[in-house]
């Protein structure tokens, strides 16, 4: 049977039409949007009390002198001293360390007339580290006996901070949950899951306790290492 040219066109515009349409109802729809996660963010802190094992001292000598020679043979005779007594006390040798050394001028001002020179400042200062806290008093009195004039503070550590540091990390993740779960509790949700979590973490160190008489060579100086504080903080986020 043939088809005329007419009814050709017709069927021809049909399954372009066909095709059209198809193609216009195939398009994907889009896919649904997934709604946040509800999140709940807290902070933790743990704390460890420790008292400490070890201190260090900072101690020295100041002289002058007419001249920079004479300032500084003065310092080093007297040094040499309070190093020697330092170590009859049981602390070794490589535990002292020399943290400055200084010459330094010293001028004489007039109203009108340039500085003069008048003579020369030698500063030796050492830092000691002291394993035996018992002892930081001692090694005190023997610098100070030996010459030390000037005393430049105390600090007190711990040797193994790093156990005490994972201990207070520790108390302090769960302090952060503990305050999500009973943040969570009061509106009737619960933790799903730890989102992130951020630690910090702090040193605090007591301040010693020490009259003037102790930096004037007090023959029994009195030393109070008071208590060290190992504070770790986190921030934590998570969803409920």
């Amino acid at each position: 049977m043939k088809i005329s040219k007419k009814s050709l066109i017709l069927i021809l515009a049909l399954i372009l039409s066909i095709g059209l349409f198809g193609f216009s109802f195939a398009q994907p729809e889009e896919p649904p949007q997934k709604e946040n996660p509800r999140v709940i963010n807290v902070s933790g802190t743990g704390i460890i009390s420790v008292k400490p094992d070890m201190g260090r001292v900072n101690l020295g000598i100041v002289t002058e002198g007419v001249s920079a020679n004479e300032s500084q043979s003065k310092n080093n005779e007297i040094s040499t001293k309070i190093i020697d007594s330092i170590k009859a006390t049981g602390v070794n040798e490589e535990d002292i360390q020399t943290t400055e050394y200084s010459i330094n001028p010293i001028y004489k001002y007039e109203e009108g007339k340039p500085p003069i020179i008048t003579g020369y400042q030698t500063v030796h200062m050492l830092n000691i580290n002291v394993y035996d806290i018992e002892k930081i008093g001692a090694v005190i009195d023997a610098g100070t006996s030996a010459g030390a004039n000037r005393v430049g503070g105390i600090s007190f550590d711990i040797k193994d901070k790093k156990s005490l540091e994972l201990k207070a990390l520790e108390e302090a993740v769960k302090d952060a949950r503990k305050k999500a779960d009973t943040a969570l509790a009061a509106e009737g949700e619960k933790v799903i899951k730890l989102i992130s979590m951020n630690v910090g973490n702090e040193f605090s160190p007591p301040m010693p306790q020490r009259s003037k008489s102790d930096l004037q060579g007090s023959s029994s100086t009195q030393i109070m290492p008071g208590q060290l504080e190992i504070i770790v903080t986190v921030s934590a986020t998570f969803s409920f």
